[in-house]
């Protein structure tokens, strides 16, 4: 397999479990909305993180690199994949949505080990700001810093009360065409 079939078919897989992650968050307590109501304040901040979209990649360091993938919204919704590889080999990955819940923007995460084994929850991240260049939530934050360049910002909590923040730089290898509305739709 040529590398670029390699890519296509791993970004084709990441895809179809994206895809199967925001299946799974719909029916999650809390998720659906009731028929016939819209949050377009909510939905707007959601549409404007659309410069998220893309596949997204660190350089490689110390053998590994980190892969982050953006679907467009739709619905009102953006999911993705997180994929931390050391040498080859796959140690993180986390299946991510930013929707609404509770009247309230937020970003949440399910993280796994190899072999989908289930690592400790992570709290859901309430969103701070979200424009033409940033996508904030509480503890981190996307910061669109070129046209196909972002740092995502990590703040820790340590026990000693400080805070430790990590910068990531990433670059986007692949951009995702916004996603199509169905016919009737107003979002």
């Amino acid at each position: 397999m040529m590398k670029n079939d390699s890519r296509s078919a791993t970004t084709m897989t990441f895809a179809a479990l994206a895809c199967l992650f925001a299946l799974g968050i719909a029916a999650l307590p809390g998720t659906a909305r009731a028929a016939g109501t819209t949050r377009s304040s909510d939905e707007s901040a959601i549409a404007r993180m659309g410069w998220l979209a893309g596949e997204w990649q660190t350089q490689q360091a110390r053998g590994g690199h980190i892969d982050e993938i953006f679907e467009p919204a739709q619905g009102g919704e953006i999911v993705g994949i997180f994929t931390s590889t050391n040498k080859g080999r796959i140690t993180r990955y986390e299946l991510h949505s930013i929707h609404v819940q509770n009247g309230k923007v937020v970003y949440s995460e399910a993280a796994f080990g190899p072999g989908m084994k289930p690592l400790a929850a992570l709290p859901d991240r309430v969103l701070v700001l979200a424009d033409a260049t940033h996508a904030n939530f509480e503890g981190m934050a996307h910061i669109r810093t070129g046209k196909d360049t972002m740092s995502t910002v990590l703040s820790f909590h340590r026990p000693d009360g400080s805070t430790r923040s990590v910068t990531v730089e990433f670059h986007r290898v692949m951009p995702f065409a916004a996603a199509r509305q169905p016919a009737g739709s107003s979002s």
